[in-house]
């Protein structure tokens, strides 16, 4: 049975001085990343592994293929990172890459064979009906645009206050906050979300 790793501590999010000397190099997109950014990208993905993740899931409804997503991913994002201009948007960009590979994956029909499949991931103690709830909830998030949906995995999900999430992302909190306000706004109109609310 696949699992989610360990429950991750919270990241420092101040990007290391080496770190940001190498994206701030004008010659950073002819060479291979060293290994101290390697090693940062790394301790970036370690430590936000459950959002990614559950991105993952919220397209699949599958442990082993949300975590073959985030492993394709996060390939990708090493493979590109010299595209990165603002390191302190690592996390949000790593959202968009692994929800752009998980739709590409869904374009193909990859997983359509292994969507059916029972989930493991469902704890015993966790009603069906409130695992229904988290899943469709989760789906709704992964339509809102990128930069809204980031903002609400971090406050909900992870339980991030506003000026982590700022600091993570590499905005100001007045953005977060604004961001925050306009995804809640769109969920309230969900009309999944608004079926499920008047179904109870």
């Amino acid at each position: 049975m696949s699992s989610v790793p360990g429950e991750m501590k919270k990241p420092s999010s101040v990007v290391p001085e080496e770190v940001g000397r190498w994206f701030g190099s004008p010659s950073r997109s002819e060479s291979i990343p060293p290994v101290h950014v390697r090693e940062w990208l790394s301790e970036v993905v370690r430590t936000n592994y459950r959002m990614l993740y559950f991105i993952a899931y919220g397209y699949f409804h599958n442990p082993s293929i949300a975590e073959d997503a985030v492993q394709s991913a996060v390939l990708k994002g090493l493979q590109h990172l010299s595209r990165l201009r603002e390191p302190g948007a690592v996390l949000g960009w790593l959202a968009t890459i692994t929800r752009n590979d998980c739709l590409q994956v869904m374009r193909r029909g990859v997983a359509s064979e292994s969507l059916d499949e029972v989930d493991d991931v469902v704890a015993p103690d966790i009603e069906v009906d409130r695992f229904e709830e988290l899943r469709l909830l989760l789906a709704a998030v992964n339509r809102l645009p990128d930069k809204l949906a980031s903002v609400v995995r971090l406050r909900f999900f992870e339980e991030c206050a506003i000026p982590e999430i700022a600091e993570r992302l590499g905005l100001r909190r007045n953005t977060v906050d604004v961001r925050l306000h306009r995804a809640l706004q769109q969920l309230a109109k969900d009309p999944v979300l608004q079926a499920l609310k008047g179904g109870r």
